[in-house]
C-alpha cells in the first residue's frame, strides 16, 4: 500500500484530558502549557469546552483562556485552537470570544447520547443543525465527532448502516471533517479498518479522523489500521490523559508522544518534536501535575466526552 506522507495530529488533552481532573488548573498555567505544546510543533489543539460550569468545572474559564491565547504572536503557521460545544448556548459563548473552529459531538448510540447530552440522537441532530447554522453564519468552522462509533459496552452495537444515517445528516449540513470516536476503547484494528474504509469509499472528498481510547492496549494498532483505511486526522492526548466518565475504570486517549513516535519511525510527518514533548512530560510546568499517573485517577469532573 501507499503510506501517506503526513498525518494531522490534533492535541485534545487540554479539553478531554483536563476535564476529568477535579483540581481546577489556573487559567494562566493552562495557557502557558498550551503554548508549550504549540512550541513542540502541534498546530491543532482542542483546548476547552463551552459547556455548563456545573457539569465541567475545569472549563469554567473558557472565555478567559481564549482571551489570553489570542493575544500571542506565533512563529510559523497560526495554530488552530478549537473548543467543544453541545448546544447553541455554547456556540454563542464561542462567538463572543472570536473562536474560529468548533467541535460538536453526536452519539451513535441512544444510551450514550442520553447520558452525554440528555438528548436522543434524533433531537441531538436537530440541535446540531441549529448550532451549525449559527456558527457558520459567524464564519466559524464546525467539525463533528461521532461518539461510540464502534459500540458501547452493555448497550447497542453499531453497524455501518447506523453510521451512514448519521453521516448523511452531517453531509447534508456540508460538514466536511468527521471524527469517528471509539469512546469506550472497544474497537479492534479490523473493525477500525473496515469502518473507515467503507465510509471513506462511500463519501469521497471528506476528511476522516479518529479519536481513540486505549482501553485494551490496541490504541497504536488502531491508529495504524485507520491510517491504512484513509484516516488523515488522529486526535491524541499528551501522556494519554482522558477517558469517558460513564465507564468505570475507562482508559485515556491514545498518547500524543506514542503516536508521534510511531509515525516518525514510519517516515510519516506530523511536524511534532518528540524531544520537546518528552521534556514537557518530564517537567510539566503546572503547579498540579496531571501527567503523574498516581495523581490522575480519571476522577469524573464532568461530561460531554467524545
Amino acid at each position: 500500500m501507499h503510506w501517506p506522507d503526513s498525518i494531522r495530529l490534533r492535541e485534545v488533552g487540554p479539553r478531554d484530558g483536563w476535564q476529568s481532573i477535579k483540581q481546577v488548573i489556573p487559567t494562566a498555567d493552562k495557557a502557558y502549557f498550551i503554548l508549550q505544546l504549540i512550541k513542540c510543533g502541534l498546530r491543532e489543539l482542542e483546548i476547552t469546552s463551552f459547556v455548563s460550569p456545573r457539569a465541567v468545572p475545569q472549563h469554567v474559564d473558557a472565555e478567559h483562556l481564549f482571551d489570553i491565547l489570542k493575544n500571542n504572536t506565533f512563529q510559523g503557521p497560526e495554530p488552530v485552537l478549537s473548543a467543544l460545544v453541545i448546544n447553541t448556548t455554547g456556540v454563542k459563548r464561542a462567538i463572543s470570544c472570536g473562536v474560529s473552529t468548533l467541535a460538536a459531538v453526536i452519539s451513535a448510540t441512544q444510551s450514550h447520547s442520553l447520558a452525554n447530552s440528555g438528548l436522543t440522537i434524533e433531537d441531538a441532530l436537530l440541535e446540531l443543525t441549529s448550532m451549525h447554522n449559527l456558527a457558520t453564519s459567524h464564519g466559524i468552522k464546525v467539525r463533528v465527532a461521532i461518539a461510540t462509533a464502534f459500540g458501547y459496552p452493555g448497550h447497542e452495537s453499531v453497524d455501518i448502516q447506523r453510521l451512514r444515517v448519521i453521516v448523511d445528516n452531517l453531509i447534508h449540513l456540508k460538514i466536511d471533517e468527521i471524527i469517528l470516536a471509539d469512546t469506550p476503547g472497544l474497537a479492534s484494528p479490523r473493525q477500525i479498518y473496515q469502518t473507515v474504509h467503507a465510509l471513506n469509499k462511500s463519501y469521497p472528498g471528506h476528511t476522516w479522523g479518529l479519536h481513540l481510547h486505549d482501553a485494551h492496549g490496541l490504541g497504536l494498532t488502531n491508529v495504524l489500521a485507520g491510517i491504512m483505511a484513509g484516516a488523515t486526522v488522529i486526535e491524541t492526548s499528551l501522556g494519554g490523559l482522558g477517558g469517558c466518565p460513564f465507564l468505570p475504570g475507562a482508559k485515556g486517549n491514545v498518547a500524543t508522544e506514542k503516536v508521534a513516535f510511531m509515525l516518525q519511525e514510519m517516515s510519516i510527518n506530523t511536524g511534532v518534536s518528540l524531544s520537546c514533548l518528552r521534556k514537557l512530560l518530564e517537567k510539566c510546568p503546572l503547579p498540579y501535575n496531571p501527567y503523574r499517573k498516581e495523581q490522575n485517577q480519571n476522577d469524573s469532573a464532568g461530561q460531554f466526552q467524545s
